[in-house]
């Protein structure tokens, strides 16, 4: 009987081994994944970043408390200017899910689609479609994946009303555009499309940095 149970001992102990040495195999196995999809993915995209260092030095020597600035929403720059300048930002990724008056949340992101090359021909299909998310919790914030279980649930026709508002918007003149809401400095970066309103800034501000492909327009007095 004591054998027996030495036995049931014995096999429980290796048991337990076996269990305890397939789930340190397992989460080493783990770890090493992740650590080498980190290196592969991450260090090229925090490696481009280290590109914003003298753009935020431009800008901290050139701005103050109540400067703002714009840059692009494909760069990280515009959640790092608050941070590492006295700067105040146009638009940012998370600003317009707080109190933000809607007002103000509508013209920064028809800034942001006027930038991009949105037309105003071309707004309605477009805020359907591929950019229906955007558009409703940039708005909206939460209220329709709150109240209706999804962003894409806004309905068409307060898409149809945004487009109409967004070609209305289109229309104004640039000095006009930029009289809704202070704005200072634009940053210029290599990833932004040259287009029509690009064009149209620079010939109303005047470039005083570039480097690194990045560039600080200043605008005139509006």
């Amino acid at each position: 009987s004591s054998a027996r149970l030495s036995m049931t001992w014995l096999g429980c102990a290796k048991g337990r081994f076996a269990f305890a040495a397939a789930l340190v195999v397992i989460v080493t196995f783990g770890f090493l994944q992740q650590s080498r999809a980190y290196v592969r993915d991450q260090r090229a995209i925090w490696g481009q970043r280290q590109n914003y260092a003298p753009v935020l030095a431009e800008l901290r020597e050139r701005t103050q408390p109540g400067t703002v600035v714009y840059a692009s929403e494909q760069t990280f720059l515009r959640d790092l200017i608050p941070v590492y300048t006295s700067a105040d930002v146009y638009a940012a990724g998370h600003a317009y899910l707080s109190l933000t008056p809607f007002e103000r949340a509508r013209d920064v992101s028809f800034f942001d689609l006027w930038i991009r090359g949105v037309s105003p021909e071309d707004a309605e299909r477009r805020f359907r479609t591929d950019l229906r998310l955007e558009l409703s919790s940039r708005l909206y914030s939460i209220r329709y994946r709150e109240f209706a279980g999804d962003f894409a649930s806004v309905p068409n026709g307060t898409l149809a009303e945004v487009a109409q508002a967004y070609r209305t918007y289109s229309a104004l003149l640039l000095r006009e555009k930029l009289s809704r809401f202070p704005l200072h400095f634009v940053v210029l970066a290599p990833g932004d499309a040259e287009n029509a309103a690009l064009r149209e800034l620079r010939r109303l501000g005047e470039v005083l940095w570039e480097g690194g492909g990045y560039g600080i327009l200043s605008l005139v007095k509006t």
